[in-house]
């Protein structure tokens, strides 16, 4: 007997993703965004979503899509794991999914230790690139990020 997991589908250019449903806090509009200083390209600054700061990360940067001007579709899907919470830029995300363990395949075409890829998921004529959040929390580049963020947050103010 097969399990299914519920899935987040979005895209990044004309492919389809999907990351696990328990990983996802909720799904924003874009809103506006404070650009930091001496970070990656791939963070694009940091926004408050109900009174809460967050990081932003273009997930179209770090997946080595294009970058792409943000419109009316532009999403902000909010993930968290190991209490680390972000935010990730996608083209659009509007679907869920229920989809089949036994749809899944592990990629057997990656060479990166830190690949972002969990597997791939054939649903009749698609395909849906499954991301693994704590691989893509936990690379080094989105780590030193979020590590440069929190120190520049806690830094103290002069006081007069």
């Amino acid at each position: 007997m097969s399990t299914n997991s519920r899935m987040i589908i979005f895209k990044i250019a004309n492919e389809e993703y999907a990351i696990d449903i328990n990983q996802v806090q909720s799904i924003e509009r874009m809103q506006p965004v404070t650009a930091m200083p001496n970070t990656s390209a791939a963070l694009i600054g940091v926004t408050n979503i109900r009174g809460k700061v967050m990081p932003l990360f273009d997930l179209r940067i770090i997946l080595s899509a294009l970058p792409k001007e943000n419109n009316d579709d532009t999403r902000i899907i909010l993930v968290e794991f190991q209490g680390k919470s972000m935010g990730i830029v996608v083209d659009e995300a509007n679907e869920v999914l229920e989809i089949s363990h036994d749809n899944i395949q592990k990629p057997s075409f990656t060479v990166e230790s830190d690949t972002f890829i969990k597997g791939v998921a054939t649903l009749e004529k698609r395909l849906l690139i499954l991301i693994d959040i704590e691989k893509l929390i936990t690379n080094e580049n989105v780590k030193g990020d979020m590590e440069h963020l929190q120190s520049f947050i806690n830094e103290e103010l002069p006081s007069n």
